[in-house]
């Protein structure tokens, strides 16, 4: 059964929201940390958990119970295996599989609100209702592997031997969390700043009070075109002369000064109003 609503409940203050009404909120860092049950008496926590393969929602925080009388109340399912021994590998995205995950987030973020209910109601008929689990501890093991997608030094799969891993999307940079360092993420976000030195690009990325950095490094020139440092000079007078601009991109999230920034390794591993950079420095030339 799927859950709707949470109580927010801190200092004093009570009030519900939905997943798409924490999600754009100011406090939503404070909310998302101090959420309950809805149903009067019980005590569970629940959990916020962002989008990655399904659609965000919440979910009863692990080994929390439901009071008997509650409506979201369920009997756990003991869980008779365990993974063990479990590896990852990196497998590198091609070209292709990261321009359409680029398009996607932009389509997503920009989607009219009832096509987003629409989406989600989809994704929401698609999910199936799994219960609860436990860890007995006397459980048979089984090894599986695990794939992880990464856009910098990942294993070839141009032959297919794995299945392309999916990849996380951030439709908002307040849904960055410490759990994303490490992994590849790709997020969406409005230029706020661009900070250019002979070596270093750093994009800003911002909303509300929230602030997020792509860096551009050493990694990312090496591979770029000559005229590269020119692209983001334009950019960054477009920006000062009033255009907003919309970010997409995907590459390793890292922790950098305490802030959850995100390195790009690629020119073709971002794009600017939906367009690389080259096409965005041209469509927008006349602003100049």
């Amino acid at each position: 059964m799927s859950i709707e609503k949470a109580l927010f409940r801190y200092d004093g203050r009570e009030e519900e929201f939905t997943v798409d009404e924490i999600e754009h909120h100011d406090d939503f860092d404070l909310i998302k940390r101090n959420l309950y049950c809805t149903f009067s008496g019980c005590e569970a926590k629940i959990e916020y958990v962002p989008k990655g393969k399904y659609r965000s929602h919440f979910k009863t925080w692990p080994k929390q119970n439901h009071s008997e009388d509650c409506e979201d109340f369920f009997e756990r399912e003991e869980k008779l295996k365990r993974e063990k021994n479990s590896a990852s590998i990196n497998i590198a995205l091609n070209d292709k599989h990261i321009s359409r995950v680029l398009r996607e987030l932009y389509n997503e973020a920009n989607e009219e609100p009832e096509d987003r209910k629409r989406r989600l109601d989809s994704q929401k008929k698609n999910r199936q209702n799994k219960k609860n689990s436990v860890v007995n501890d006397q459980e048979n093991f089984q090894s599986i592997q695990r794939t992880n997608a990464t856009t910098h030094e990942g294993e070839d799969n141009t032959e297919g031997a794995y299945r392309a891993p999916s990849v996380r999307k951030k439709h908002n940079i307040h849904l960055l969390n410490e759990d994303d360092i490490g992994y590849t993420r790709a997020v969406y976000g409005i230029v706020k700043n661009v900070f250019i030195t002979d070596e270093k690009v750093i994009i800003e990325l911002s909303n509300k009070h929230k602030r997020c950095n792509i860096h551009f490094e050493e990694t990312f020139f090496a591979t770029s075109a000559n005229n590269i440092l020119k692209l983001f000079s334009s950019l960054k007078t477009l920006l000062s002369n009033g255009l907003e601009i919309e970010f997409t991109g995907i590459g390793e999230i890292v922790n950098r000064a305490n802030s959850i920034d995100m390195i790009i390794f690629d020119q073709n591993h971002f794009k600017l109003n939906n367009n690389t950079i080259f096409v965005f420095s041209h469509l927008n030339s006349y602003f100049n």
